[in-house]
């Protein structure tokens, strides 16, 4: 219930629309995180840098083709997939990482309990809870997003109308898409990789994104 009213759920062509603002969505975010990472590769080059200075590679600034964003997950150790569905991409990066690691391998990478067992040094029992707690996880996160799922609708055209609030809304729907396209590796001196969110791409991609949603035709 929104508002007083009781919102149904989304006809097929409303989630048709959904889909497509989607991809609109994300087609602006990869767009204005390229726009800055190219805008900082050229402040870079024309910065005299001392040498003795740790050297940072940003791996998701436009120097490597695949883009976190792109529904890329890492369980650490190693272990990574790449998930096509944007809820399961969601519920996957709210895992805790033990549960992340044991469902990587056994679903992309064709893994046994037995195997994930001796893989991770654990008993097939813990591998076992493991998979049951992050399925109990997973269904959950499927669950109340799919409650929200009624109400997007609305909440997207209003969006693009111009609605501060709605706007927010959406800002948050897509805080994991942005992070992951605003994580950076840097590369410490001692050969130590440290992960971290940049702020200031974040900021730019947050703010790109609200000045084009006034120009999606796709909700009107």
């Amino acid at each position: 219930m929104e508002g007083g009213k009781i919102m149904s759920a989304p006809s097929h062509d409303d989630q048709l629309k959904l889909e497509i603002f989607d991809s609109f969505s994300k087609t602006v975010m990869r767009n204005a995180s390229r726009n800055f990472a190219a805008a900082a590769k050229t402040r870079r080059k024309n910065e005299s840098v001392n040498t003795d200075i740790v050297q940072y590679i940003l791996k998701t600034h436009g120097e490597n083709a695949v883009y976190p964003s792109e529904h890329f997950i890492d369980a650490g150790n190693g272990y990574c997939c790449v998930v096509a569905t944007e809820w399961l991409y969601q519920a996957m990066l709210l895992l805790p990482p033990k549960q992340k690691e044991v469902v990587i391998l056994e679903f992309w990478y064709g893994m046994s309990i037995s195997e994930i067992s001796e893989t991770l040094r654990i008993s097939r029992r813990s591998v076992s809870e493991r998979k049951k707690n992050a399925f109990a996880n997973i269904r959950s996160y499927y669950e109340r997003t799919q409650k929200h799922e009624t109400g997007l609708c609305e909440t997207v055209y209003r969006a693009v109308k111009g609605d501060h609030d709605a706007q927010e809304k959406l800002l948050q729907y897509y805080d994991a898409y942005i992070s992951a396209l605003s994580t950076v590796v840097e590369i410490c001196s001692d050969g130590t990789e440290h992960q971290y969110v940049c702020e200031d791409q974040k900021a730019e991609i947050q703010t790109k994104y609200l000045e084009a949603l006034s120009k999606c035709k796709v909700i009107k």
